[in-house]
């Protein structure tokens, strides 16, 4: 008995030692009714959570089980403890069973299980169990119930989220579903939305009816939409919406010496209309000036359909700051989308960039240097007026630093640097000699002679018209439609032929607050800011009513000048001595008439003495 004490009083000396440590986590789970581990679960099921234990040293302690669940937020929404079992060697597990999942159901999402075990003052944490919950009902949004005449063909369907891991839309032209001429399913469904997309097409005027149903990731259903719901489709509607949805940079060439600055822009237009569209040109220009290779008419492009373009445009030298504008030229269903813009700065040059220049570096080639001038100012348009090719230099002697030449480009550029050309002209075609035509008696009189073509540099058509409006009219005509129609108001002949690719036309019209009777261009000069055009206004010397019936009409000039990308500007010179009105030419009655129109001073009567 005394032997059996002591041992009673080691065991209790020894056991909190013993059994310190001593209890492991071994699993926890989330279980159906079934006992089957579920990821998810319906509000409408039971849950059963357990948790397993592993205990390697027997106490007289119990081992104490809690049960936690958190919501979606991450609050805490069920507990439950009181279940214990004895401090045993071996595994022990625990089980709450048939656990509504609505007592506990904070809305759909994932839920944690957190289980924990105590014996003795120590406790063990099993790892976390997450699954999802989900609602039972679906709430259709879209198309709403009982929907008639809706827009949308092909529709987009909507519905609130249940927390189901997928979802399975019907459609249908019967409620019930079954035996029917039309039935569409669509079962992996990730969101909470999907766009009708069956090989069927859906007819106008008809009534469908669509559920849709949640499923859990074994493809059970766990939620559903009741009752279905019904709508009908209108008549479709043709669209047309061509868009310039991107207009980007995809490269700067900064430019060396001598050489032009160049952007890269990629432009994409979109097709966001119902109908094909074909040959709707493509505009595109950098600082006001049409790019390369602009427009272009677009190949056919389909509805929904994008297509990307690239345009390389030189940067307009004068200018630090450029607009570049893609345009489609369509006068469609929405043309505010119809135009894309982006401004862009120009880049230093790629010699700017290089750092300084040696100032040792010498340049004593003259075709070196007449290179670099000479692309230069076709970089800033011809600014000086000329065929640069017609020009070689010669007469060089001696060399100039690559600073100086680098300095002299760049002021050209700038346009702090003038320039002026000289030498002859460009000979005009001789005119050909055409002998008097003779008829002998007998014989038709031969044909007219064909008339003297005046070399197409320096055409030009005056006359007089009827005048249009109170100022006179200075403008640059560009292109043959322009030309024709101002032809049309000015003449009843036929317009005479102007090659616009290489020539443009100044006119001149004046309007009823310049009377004169003809107009004389005096000069055109050339210089870095333009073409200044200078005239004058001539008038012949009448009175009274004969004044006011020569001057029922105004005068106008036309006069063709080679093509110019620069400015023009016209300045008004004063009027030059009024002339006696010619009489050259006149048959010997128009000479008596007009010598009578002439007023005279009447002598006054001699009185007698």
């Amino acid at each position: 008995m005394r032997t059996l004490s002591m041992a009673l009083a080691l065991l209790f000396l020894l056991s909190p030692a013993a059994w310190a440590g001593s209890l492991t986590p071994v699993v926890a789970a989330a279980m159906d009714t079934l006992g089957s581990p579920r990821t998810s679960f319906s509000d409408n099921e039971r849950v059963v959570l357990q948790q397993k234990v592993r205990n390697v040293a027997s106490s007289p302690n119990r081992i104490h089980f809690r049960f936690v669940l958190l919501g979606p937020s991450g609050s805490q929404v069920f507990e439950h403890t009181g279940n214990s079992v004895p401090g045993s060697i071996g595994d022990s597990a625990s089980t709450v069973s048939g656990i509504p999942v609505k007592s506990f159901f904070a809305g759909s999402g994932n839920y944690t299980f957190q289980g924990s075990a105590t014996m003795g003052g120590e406790t063990v944490q099993q790892a976390p169990v997450v699954f999802n919950v989900s609602s039972s009902y679906i709430i259709l949004t879209y198309p709403p119930n009982g929907t008639i005449n809706l827009p949308e063909n092909p529709p987009t369907f909507q519905w609130s989220s249940s927390g189901a891991s997928r979802y399975r839309l019907t459609l249908s032209d019967s409620i019930s579903f079954t035996n029917t001429a039309f039935t569409f399913t669509a079962d992996q469904i990730l969101g909470n939305s999907y766009q009708y997309n069956g090989t069927q097409g859906l007819t106008a005027k008809t009534q469908y009816f669509w559920k849709v149903e949640g499923l859990d990731a074994g493809g059970l259903v766990v939620a559903k939409s009741d009752p279905p719901y019904v709508f009908t489709l209108g008549a479709v509607t043709q669209s047309r919406d061509v868009a310039v949805t991107a207009l980007e940079v995809l490269e700067v060439d900064a430019g060396g010496l001598g050489q032009e600055q160049s952007v890269k822009f990629k432009i994409v237009v979109s097709n966001q209309g119902s109908t094909n569209e074909a040959n709707i040109p493509l505009r595109f220009s950098l600082g006001g000036l049409p790019a390369p290779g602009t427009p272009v008419t677009m190949a056919p492009i389909s509805s929904q359909e994008a297509r990307p373009y690239e345009f390389t445009a030189p940067f307009p030298s004068d200018q630090k700051d450029s607009l570049a504008v893609a345009c489609v030229e369509l006068f469609d269903d929405n043309p505010t989308n119809n135009c894309k813009t982006v401004q862009i700065t120009r880049p230093p040059r790629a010699d700017d960039r290089s750092g300084p220049i040696d100032p040792n570096c010498r340049i004593t080639s003259c075709e070196q240097i007449w290179s670099a001038i000479k692309d230069a100012l076709r970089g800033y348009g011809d600014k000086c007026g000329a065929d640069l090719g017609d020009y070689e230099c010669d007469g060089f002697e001696g060399q100039i630093s690559c600073q100086d030449l680098a300095d002299l480009v760049e002021g050209i550029r700038r346009g702090d640097v003038n320039c002026a050309m000289s030498g002859p002209p460009r000979p005009l075609p001789t005119p050909v000699y055409q002998p008097p035509q003779m008829a002998l008696p007998g014989m038709a009189p031969p044909p007219p002679a064909a008339p003297v073509v005046q070399a197409e540099d320096d055409r030009e058509w005056s006359g007089l018209a009827l005048p249009r409006g109170n100022p006179t009219d200075k403008s640059v005509v560009q292109d043959e439609k322009d030309f024709k129609k101002l032809w049309k108001r000015l003449s009843e002949e036929e317009a005479p032929d102007v090659d616009f690719d290489k020539r443009m036309v100044l006119a001149i019209v004046t309007g009823k607050e310049d009377r004169a009777d003809r107009i004389e261009i005096e000069s055109i000069n050339s210089g870095l800011q333009g073409l200044t055009v200078y005239y004058r206004l001539v008038s012949h010397d009448r009175q009274g009513a004969e004044r006011v019936a020569a001057r029922s009409k105004t005068p106008y000039l036309l006069k063709v000048v080679p093509k110019s990308g620069m400015d023009v500007v016209f300045e008004r010179l004063g009027e030059a001595p009024k002339e006696e009105e010619p009489s050259q030419g006149l048959t010997p009655a128009q000479k008596l008439i007009d010598e009578q129109r002439k007023p005279r001073t009447q002598e006054q009567p001699k009185k007698g003495k």
